[in-house]
């Protein structure tokens, strides 16, 4: 009675994906944070392991929880400089899967962005009527 019937996986072996259904991340929630801050982030998919580990860019995801094999939550360190980073998921059998730039580092959020200057043309409508 020996049901193996799971080691199908040799009809994979021709594609280096390491079986892209097994595992994948289906969401980073959030997907941008703000530079030198820490960003607690929760990543939705499917397949995590216990141990598994997760980069930002070439930066391991501190203090990684896995909740469930389908969520695992964690925090981005705050080292990161501003731009779009790729979010890799490692388990411990090698299998895994990457968000390409999953997550954004933003620039850190000063008090004038220069964004809000147009306001001030609306104003000067309203003296139309």
């Amino acid at each position: 009675g020996t049901d193996g019937g799971t080691t199908t996986t040799d009809g994979g072996s021709t594609t280096p994906d390491a079986g892209p259904s097994s595992v994948h991340i289906n969401a980073v929630n959030p997907n941008t944070g703000p530079e030198g801050a820490t960003t607690h982030v929760v990543i939705t998919g499917v397949g995590f392991q216990v141990g598994v580990q997760v980069l930002v860019g070439s930066t391991l995801l501190h203090n990684v929880n896995r909740l469930s094999g389908s969520v695992l939550e964690g925090d981005v360190a705050n080292t990161l400089t501003v731009g779009a980073y790729d979010v890799s998921l490692i388990n411990p059998d090698g299998t895994g899967d990457t968000v390409t730039n999953g997550f954004t580092v933003t620039p850190a959020s000063t008090s004038s962005t220069g964004g809000s200057t147009g306001t001030t043309a609306s104003s000067s409508s309203s003296s139309s009527s």
